[in-house]
């Protein structure tokens, strides 16, 4: 749909360029071909661009953003293609329908239309990403808490979908900050000094998500070692165990070796020999136990 803003409102009109004053067209990516060489764009060049795989890119004045779903996985979000012209601001996406109402649901009441749009858009994609940022930092410390208690249970998976969510984050605010530079470059001249220094304050707010994003993936990290040393404790647990057993039991093996062998020795004919070998394994027992619970290995 092609818009006229004026005076706070969008009326409908016909796309054609150039025209007076400010206007907004919303189209999907399937429509690039038709509707572009009406406002003077390349349709073919929109199209290529709707596949592209990074996040957030910038060319040309034209800037593509990914929006991400409220949990920050990529695949839920739906790309826009942003076309900057003097007095014209044409969106191709792939949900017509979302932005459209997001565009008209922030057109100024008064002024300037063009600029705030765009300001507005570009904020878009990170809204919620504060609380969402907030919300992984609960779940990783409830996974640490969950790692200290007695009920552990193996969190090697919620670990890897943790650092996945911060990876598809990570690499979002990297290309989106990117991105935001080509456009403080400002080579076309498109951009008035208010829209540059939103450019500069913006890409600021971005470091600042990146470098929490980052800080998280360092907290998943010790989390991650955390639940590594408990496995090895709990290892170390077990074979202190089998080895303390195996202790035990080694002087009970060397005397039943002994007396066990095919030989006639002297002993053999001593009628309280086998009352005296019993009694004799039972004081071995007796005594490595006092020995390992002295030394504290159970």
């Amino acid at each position: 749909m092609f818009y006229t803003l004026e005076n706070g409102k969008a009326e409908p009109c016909e796309e054609a360029w150039p025209l007076e004053g400010e206007h907004l067209g919303v189209y999907g990516f399937a429509d690039a071909e038709k509707i572009a060489p009406r406002l003077g764009l390349n349709g073919a060049e929109i199209r290529a661009r709707e596949a592209a795989h990074a996040a957030s890119y910038a060319f040309c004045g034209d800037m593509g953003l990914l929006f991400l779903h409220a949990a920050g996985n990529k695949r839920e979000g739906f790309r826009a293609l942003i076309c900057i012209r003097k007095g014209l601001m044409a969106v191709f996406c792939s949900d017509e329908k979302a932005m459209e109402h997001l565009l008209l649901s922030m057109l100024p009441a008064q002024g300037d239309a063009l600029p705030k749009l765009l300001c507005g858009l570009l904020e878009a994609p990170t809204e919620g990403h504060l609380e969402l940022h907030e919300q992984i930092e609960n779940e990783i410390a409830q996974l640490e808490n969950t790692l200290l208690t007695r009920d552990r249970h193996d969190c090697v998976q919620q670990i890897a979908a943790l650092r996945r969510r911060l990876l598809v984050l990570k690499r979002f605010y990297e290309q989106y900050m990117s991105a935001l530079d080509e456009l403080e470059e400002n080579e076309g001249g498109l951009y008035d000094a208010r829209a540059l220094r939103f450019f500069h304050l913006y890409a600021a707010r971005l470091d600042r998500f990146y470098h929490s994003v980052l800080n998280l993936r360092d907290y998943v990290t010790q989390v991650r070692e955390s639940y590594q040393a408990e496995v090895d404790i709990s290892l170390n647990n077990v074979m202190k165990i089998f080895t303390v057993i195996a202790g035990i039991f080694l002087p009970l093996t060397l005397i039943a070796g002994w007396f066990g062998m095919n030989l006639q020795m002297p002993e053999y004919k001593w009628p309280f020999m086998y009352p005296v070998v019993i009694a004799l394994s039972v004081a071995v027992v007796a005594a490595m136990i006092l020995y390992f619970k002295r030394k504290k290995w159970f």
